[in-house]
C-alpha cells in the first residue's frame, strides 16, 4: 500500500477488526464452556467492553501506519496502547488524590515495560497492513495473505487462552450448587457446612447473581483449609442484584471449599 491514506484507513479497520475479535472471543469462549452459570457482563456492560476494544485497536492500528516508516510505526503503535492501558488507572487518580502516587509508581515501574511488550504486536499489525491486498490481483494472491490471515489467527489464539481449566469450571458448578441449596433453605441452621460461615446469607441472598472467578485469594477473610497455599488458591465471588456478596476459596487437592462474606 503506497498511498499514506489508503494504509492508514486500512490500519484503523484492520485494528479494529482484530481488536474486537479478540474481545468477543475472550467474552464467549467461557460463556459457551460453562453453560447454565450466570457469569457477569464484561467489565460492567457489553456495549462499553465492545466499543472499548473497537476505539483502542482502531487508534493502535491508526497509530502505527501513520509513520512512513514501519519501525517507526510499530515503535509509536507501542507506545499509544501502552498510553490507552493506563488510561483507566489515570482516571480513577484523578478522581480519588490518595491514588495518584501509587498510578506514577505504577506508570514508572510498567509503563516502558507495556511499550516493549505492546511494540511487537504494532508492528505485527503494520506489517499486515502493509501486505493487505489492493485489489482483484491482490486478493488472488495467497502471499499477500497470508501474514494478514496469521495475525488474524494469533487475536483469535489470544482470545482462547482466557478459558477457563477444568479444575476452575467444577468450581463455578458447585458454587452454583451451594448458593442454590443456600437459597432452598429457610434457616441459617440448615445451611450447606461451607455457607455456615458466610453471616446474613438467609436474609440478604435474594434475586439474580452472578458468578465470576478471581485469583486474589489473599481477600478471602474466611476459615481456609490447612493445605492452602496463597500462590495456587483461587475465589469463586457470588454477587447478588441487590449488592450482597460472598466467595468460596478453592484449594487444589480438598473437596470442601468453605465460603465466607465478600468485599
Amino acid at each position: 500500500m503506497g498511498d499514506p491514506k489508503t494504509l492508514r484507513s486500512a490500519g484503523f479497520f484492520f485494528g479494529m477488526w482484530l481488536s474486537w475479535l479478540y474481545a468477543f472471543v475472550a467474552d464467549q469462549v467461557n460463556r459457551v464452556n460453562l453453560p447454565g452459570i450466570p457469569l457477569p457482563e464484561p467489565h460492567g456492560e457489553a456495549w462499553s467492553y465492545y466499543l472499548g476494544a473497537v476505539v483502542a485497536g482502531a487508534l493502535i492500528g491508526l497509530a502505527c501506519t501513520w509513520p512512513d516508516n514501519s519501525w517507526a510505526g510499530g515503535a509509536l503503535g507501542g507506545l499509544s496502547g501502552a498510553c490507552l492501558v493506563f488510561l483507566a488507572p489515570w482516571q480513577q487518580a484523578f478522581s480519588s488524590t490518595t491514588r495518584v502516587f501509587g498510578t506514577i509508581l505504577l506508570m514508572l515501574t510498567t509503563f516502558i515495560p507495556m511499550v516493549l511488550i505492546l511494540a511487537p504486536v504494532a508492528l505485527l499489525i503494520r506489517f499486515s497492513v502493509n501486505n493487505l491486498p489492493t485489489g482483484i490481483e491482490g486478493i488472488l494472491a495467497p502471499r499477500r495473505l497470508g501474514l494478514p490471515v496469521l495475525t488474524t489467527l494469533l487475536a483469535l489464539l489470544l482470545g482462547f487462552m482466557g478459558l477457563y481449566s477444568g479444575e476452575v469450571k467444577a468450581a463455578f458448578y458447585q458454587t452454583q450448587a451451594l448458593v442454590e441449596q443456600g437459597l432452598a433453605v429457610s434457616n441459617a441452621g440448615s445451611l450447606p457446612e461451607p455457607l455456615q460461615p458466610v453471616q446474613g446469607f438467609i436474609p440478604n441472598a435474594t434475586g439474580r447473581y452472578t458468578l465470576e472467578w478471581s485469583d486474589d485469594s489473599a481477600r478471602f477473610m474466611g476459615p481456609r483449609p490447612v493445605t492452602s497455599r496463597s500462590a495456587s488458591d483461587f475465589l469463586i465471588i457470588v454477587r447478588f442484584q441487590n449488592g450482597f456478596s460472598l466467595a468460596c476459596v478453592f484449594v487444589p487437592g480438598v473437596k470442601l471449599s468453605p465460603c465466607a462474606n465478600y468485599q
